[in-house]
């Protein structure tokens, strides 16, 4: 992490540069009476960055079995954060949802990220297929009491939040539901959160325009997100276990397309071990707004001597139940911390998709092998 820059700001009138005459006191001096604190506004910068060289296998029926090699830069961004609160960091949502912020305030994000100019297999794109810089998160977030904070702009959605943070291993891939595009990660909008006393979880609801951050608005409808995460025992032998539902009702794309999902999942981290399993019911895919389909998907993650880190990673998502549009992913990794803002991960992968999936990723079988690096202040 950066180092925090804190800038404090005190305000005065205008000062008298004539001398005042002298006079004699006419009764005892009294103490003057206490300054109010200066008003402390603090700055925490971070910066993420992954780099890796992927080599696949890929077997088709039709295609014969090509392999293909390439070094990508999966992840590149840099943040900002700002408040007065005593931890400004606390404007950034945690997988811990037991933490309860440490005071009110007001603070904001700006979190910028690289990416390609066009998606995998896009002809065109800006100065050949550059990596551009593009806006994933920028919000003013206002806390007038200690548990209960409002934001405005580009924000944050809970569910890949919760598993990202959760698996804490972003370097071997992103979580299924994001993967296949039935959950966006920010969307322009607006929201309240509240956190339950004593550490026993969180509420979450947001209007949002339901294109995600990559897309403006496209129909007059708003969605609404809503999420409860919960804590049933953040101080007892079940402290590190957390139990979530996450909705959302809406539409997207010019079409007004339904786009309802809903999620449940339970979660735990405590010490050295991490793990989750999450289920998510879709309905409207794509250009389909009757399409059904489901994800589901499940981590463990183990760390031993505080450096080595050991990953394990299952994903099944159904796109369309009327045909069985499948793909199927499990994953392996081993990784070794080189030291506190830096980690090496080798790392397995399996892909599998159903025959009826053909005509979205022609791919029956995908082995990959990845050597990643992640870089983080």
């Amino acid at each position: 992490m950066f180092p925090t820059i804190s800038l404090l700001l005190q305000l005065s009138g205008p000062v008298d540069h004539e001398p005042a005459p002298q006079q004699l006191p006419t009764q005892p001096a009294q103490s003057a009476a206490p300054a109010e604190p200066a008003s402390k506004i603090t700055f925490v910068p971070d910066a993420e960055a992954f780099a890796t060289f992927r080599a696949t296998y890929t077997h088709h029926p039709s295609d014969g079995s090509p392999w293909f090699s390439r070094f990508e830069l999966p992840r590149v961004r840099a943040g900002l954060t700002v408040g007065t609160s005593k931890d400004p960091e606390e404007h950034i949502d945690s997988t811990e949802v037991a933490h309860v912020p440490a005071s009110a305030g007001v603070g904001g994000r700006l979190l910028v990220e690289g990416v390609r100019s066009t998606a995998d297999g896009g002809l065109l794109g800006a100065a050949g297929d550059s990596v551009l810089l593009r806006m994933r998160e920028a919000y003013g977030a206002w806390r007038p009491l200690k548990y209960l904070e409002f934001r405005a702009g580009m924000i944050p959605l809970p569910l890949v939040d919760q598993l990202d943070g959760g698996y804490d291993l972003r370097v071997t891939g992103p979580s299924g539901v994001e993967a296949a595009g039935l959950i966006d990660a920010a969307d322009l909008g607006a929201s309240c959160s509240y956190w339950f006393p004593k550490g026993y979880g969180r509420a979450f609801i947001a209007g949002t325009d339901g294109e995600g951050y990559t897309r403006r608005e496209q129909n007059r409808a708003k969605n609404v997100e809503a999420a409860v995460v919960v804590a049933p025992d953040p101080r007892g032998p079940l402290r590190g276990l957390t139990l979530g539902t996450y909705l959302r009702k809406g539409t997207r794309g010019a079409l007004d397309v339904r786009a309802d999902r809903a999620t449940v999942g339970a979660f735990y981290q405590r010490g050295v071990a991490r793990a989750g399993l999450a289920a998510t019911y879709a309905r409207g895919i794509d250009i389909d707004g009757t399409a059904t389909g489901y994800s589901l998907e499940a981590y463990l993650r183990v760390v031993a001597s505080e450096r080595w880190i050991f990953g394990l990673r299952g994903q099944l998502t159904e796109f369309d139940t009327r045909q069985t549009a499948q793909t199927l992913l499990t994953q392996a990794s081993f990784g070794m911390r080189v030291e506190s803002h830096s980690e090496v991960h080798a790392i397995g992968e399996l892909a599998t998709s159903s025959a009826s999936y053909f005509a979205q990723i022609p791919t029956s079988r995908n082995l990959s092998a990845t050597v990643a690096a992640r870089f983080h202040y």
